[in-house]
């Protein structure tokens, strides 16, 4: 099994991504999305964020493949 490697953010880019996950008024695909950005930017293989944010195996695969 390969494990995709750690995403790099850009700087700023945790702090907004963080901030998003607490809002109140965002979309609930943009904060799934925006936490697993973060998951994957600390190294956390696929089924675990998938495991976190309660996405399926699919969505994963096709998430992983346009980065």
């Amino acid at each position: 099994m390969s494990v995709a490697a750690p995403l790099v953010l850009r700087t700023g880019d945790g702090a907004r991504l963080r901030e998003l996950t607490r809002s109140s008024t965002a979309a609930a695909g943009h904060v799934q999305r925006a936490r697993m950005v973060l998951l994957a930017a600390e190294g956390l293989p696929g089924t675990e964020i998938g495991r976190r944010v309660g996405m399926t195996r699919q969505t994963r695969i096709a998430w992983r493949a346009e980065d």
